[in-house]
């Protein structure tokens, strides 16, 4: 076989393996997505593997070949849908000044909680991380301890700044966090709210914002 031949196969095998790969992630992405909408409508306990097969169009054992089970399922599609944007924002280039920073930061997570699958997966957390310990410690640790710690960081760079007191500080962005989650919620909750005073994602976000804002302004101190 000339050299010429040789980089040739090479390159025909390069391309097929290319290809496979691609083929493989985007089954692998059809299975995510088909079993968010199971889970999304049975719940993880009453969602069969069977199910999410039928869903994304392939036979139950092709599931197999990329996730071992139902579980690990479930981890991987929080991973997709959450993890991925506090990996991208935590990632991203700050802003030169902190209280710009600060509020693209809270931005980009009032933007996610008020997407359609917030609810959805809050939801469906909630309704198994008290039965699946292994699971609860991986949400905490990969989802809500990173946003409070970077909320948290955000927070503690805007002190210096002199935009927030420091008094307020330690424990802002548990109350920031609270505070934008159950905005959301409620939003997506028609049956317990007024929707029409929520719908504006804009003003509610606004609302919120200000009102931290003035939450944490640094005490005027008054002379004797």
């Amino acid at each position: 076989m000339t050299d010429a031949s040789a980089t040739k196969n090479e390159q025909t095998i390069s391309k097929a393996e290319l290809r496979s790969r691609r083929l493989a992630e985007e089954r692998e992405a059809q299975i995510i997505e088909a079993a968010f909408t199971a889970f999304a409508a049975n719940g993880l306990d009453e969602t069969r593997l069977e199910d999410i097969a039928r869903l994304a169009g392939v036979a139950k054992g092709t599931i197999y070949l990329y996730f071992p089970n139902k579980e690990a399922l479930f981890r991987e599609m929080i991973l997709r849908t959450v993890v991925v944007r506090l990996d991208a924002l935590e990632s991203a280039a700050r802003e030169a000044d902190a209280v710009a920073d600060f509020n693209r930061i809270v931005r980009t997570y009032w933007q996610y909680v008020n997407e359609p699958q917030f609810p959805v997966i809050y939801r469906l957390v909630a309704s198994v991380l008290p039965r699946l310990p292994e699971l609860s410690q991986f949400f905490a640790e990969r989802v809500w301890l990173r946003w409070q710690r970077l909320l948290q960081a955000s927070i503690d760079q805007c002190v210096p700044a002199g935009a927030f007191g420091a008094e307020q500080a330690p424990q802002a962005a548990r109350m920031l966090h609270a505070l934008l989650m159950q905005h959301a919620l409620m939003r997506a909750n028609i049956t317990i709210c007024n929707a029409a005073q929520l719908q504006d994602v804009d003003a509610v976000f606004a609302r919120v914002l200000s009102f931290f804002h003035a939450a944490m302004r640094p005490a005027v101190s008054h002379p004797a």
